[in-house]
Parts: C-alpha cells; sequence; structure tokens
C-alpha cells in the first residue's frame, strides 16, 4: 500500500508540473535578446521596444488551448498546444499564422522561450507572471 500511494505522488507531483500546466497563467515579458544578424534595430530601438513590451504586452494561456496575447489594447486570440518531448510551443492565430517557439525554461514563475516573427527576425523572451493589479 505504501508502495501505491508513493507512486500515485509522484503521477499527482508530475501531472501538476506540465508544461502545458505550468503555461496556464498570464505572463509579461521581462527582457528581450536579439540573437541574429539580420537585426538591424539600433540600441536605442531595443531600448525602446524593451520598455514598450515590458508595459503593455500580457499573454493568457488558457486550459482550453486557446491564448490571448494583448499589446497596447489590441487583442490577439489563437490556439497553442505544446511537444513536451521537444519543448516546443506551437501558436496558431489568423493574424501570423503558426509560430514555432523553443522552450528553453518553463516553471511557475520562469518562460523563456525562442521565436521568430514575420521578418524572419529571431528573439529569445523570458517572462514572469502578470501579478494582476487592483
Amino acid at each position: 500500500m505504501k508502495a501505491f500511494v508513493l507512486i500515485l505522488a509522484v503521477f499527482l507531483v508530475a501531472g501538476c508540473t506540465s508544461p502545458q500546466k505550468l503555461l496556464q497563467q498570464t505572463w509579461k515579458i521581462d527582457d528581450i535578446v536579439f540573437i541574429d544578424s539580420l537585426n538591424t534595430f539600433t540600441t536605442e530601438q531595443k531600448k525602446n521596444m524593451l520598455t514598450e513590451l515590458r508595459s503593455s504586452f500580457s499573454i493568457h494561456f488558457l486550459a482550453d488551448s486557446i491564448y490571448t496575447a494583448t499589446n497596447q489594447n489590441k487583442t490577439l486570440e489563437g490556439r497553442w498546444w505544446v511537444d513536451k518531448k521537444l519543448k516546443i510551443l506551437y501558436t496558431k492565430n489568423n493574424k501570423d499564422g503558426l509560430v514555432v517557439s523553443k522552450i528553453y525554461e518553463l516553471d511557475k514563475t520562469h518562460l523563456k522561450f525562442e521565436t521568430s516573427n514575420q521578418e524572419y527576425l529571431t528573439f529569445i523572451y523570458t517572462c514572469s507572471p502578470k501579478i494582476a493589479t487592483k
């Protein structure tokens, strides 16, 4: 009986920490790394972009595989799913189509992933949970 309880506890803990469960919250951007040579942003543009995204961008992953991304009071909605073996986050919406992002780190308080935009510029985003304001 003790072995059964131990095995059950392991499965419960593993289930609670799946990538799908960990993503299901609202995330804000803390940092951006511009990682490719196609990037032509100046240092000032990079700084302004980071400041803007820190103050206005959030992404909320819902349990029903829907996500909403909000930036400057504009909201984009789509579907999301994770390949936990490959550590890949897929998002799909009508504006950007399918976006494939490599997850580097994910836990309750930290999300770090690499993705590319429609101009084939690649970025690494570091995110943390967005705390609701009253």
